[in-house]
């Protein structure tokens, strides 16, 4: 809902000027109005839309790579949101081995168990590694647990090895949703900072009016 709002106040910021324009034009008369001289383009407004959309401050300034910075913003965010989305299947799948792996000697359950607990339960086979309290008994919040394919015969838990496994997958997922989120930001400010020249270079743009012949116009662009 925001986003739409925020899409809606930029066309509306767009398009003002553009008004202005058409209302400035309508007041002369036919013969002056063919002689009016392009409108400069503010750097500042133009820093402030491409910093709130890429792209959206060279397009004020009428420099079409500004389509290039909207493309690159729209694939950034659909690989950040599909990145992430996957991030957080992969942690679920991973809680979800611990879950159904580990078993508690006495009363127990991982239902109040944070994201560190599940964490350490992938890195020991039990529960007295890491989780005893000074009388040397397992933190109540926890709870006395150990894998389940645990034996003699295998001292070292396969179920675990899997969880693990599987939340190292998510961790380097999350990383690279951080990546694209990094370069959504970046995109960002190297939009804002290249709209911002695209207005001033659009600023040279100029109207001579010469009675009797037509208006000289030079539009210096990059």
């Amino acid at each position: 809902m925001m986003g739409r709002i925020a899409v809606v106040l930029l066309f509306c910021m767009l398009a003002a000027p553009a008004s202005v324009r058409a209302a400035e034009a309508a007041n002369l008369p036919e013969s002056d109005a063919a002689y009016l001289a392009p409108a400069s383009k503010s750097p500042d407004r133009a820093f402030l839309y491409s910093a709130l959309l890429p792209g959206a401050g060279q397009l004020y300034a009428d420099a079409d790579r500004g389509f290039l910075y909207l493309a690159a913003e729209a694939a950034l965010l659909t690989g950040y949101a599909i990145t992430r989305r996957s991030a957080q299947q992969m942690r679920d799948d991973y809680y979800n081995l611990v879950r159904a792996g580990v078993t508690f000697d006495g009363p127990g359950s991982t239902d109040s168990w944070n994201e560190e607990d599940f964490e350490h339960a992938t890195d020991f086979n039990t529960w007295d590694n890491i989780y005893v309290n000074d009388g040397g008994t397992p933190i109540e919040r926890v709870g006395a647990y150990s894998w389940r394919d645990l034996s003699e015969a295998s001292p070292d838990s396969q179920l675990r090895k899997a969880a693990l496994e599987k939340r190292l997958e998510s961790n380097g997922r999350f990383r690279d949703a951080r990546a694209l989120l990094g370069a959504l930001l970046f995109n960002h400010l190297i939009s804002a900072v290249d709209a911002r020249f695209a207005a001033r270079s659009d600023s040279f743009s100029a109207g001579v009016r010469l009675d009797g012949s037509p208006s000289l116009t030079f539009r210096a662009s990059f």
